[in-house]
């Protein structure tokens, strides 16, 4: 997920009193997959090869993308609280 979405999206989606809060754990998730993806995606490809990591990555994008079609709001002309 792009850094941009995450602050463009996520502060819409919590209540005011932990919007700080939400949108800091949001970011603080990010960091910590893009500083795992890689050292996961390494150890992968010295197991099984480059196209296994690919998919792996792969996957757990598109997972991503159905959780946000699935479960995320529309937030367009909606007041926030």
């Amino acid at each position: 997920m792009h850094g941009g979405v995450i602050y463009a999206y996520t502060p819409e989606l919590y209540p005011t009193e932990v919007r700080g809060t939400g949108t800091g754990w949001a970011g603080a998730m990010a960091r910590v997959g893009g500083g795992i993806a890689p050292i996961l995606a390494g150890k992968i490809m010295e197991l099984s090869g480059v196209a296994l990591a690919v998919l792996v990555i792969a996957v757990v994008a598109i997972v991503g993308a159905l959780d946000v079609l699935a479960l995320g709001e529309e937030t367009m002309g909606k007041e926030l609280s």
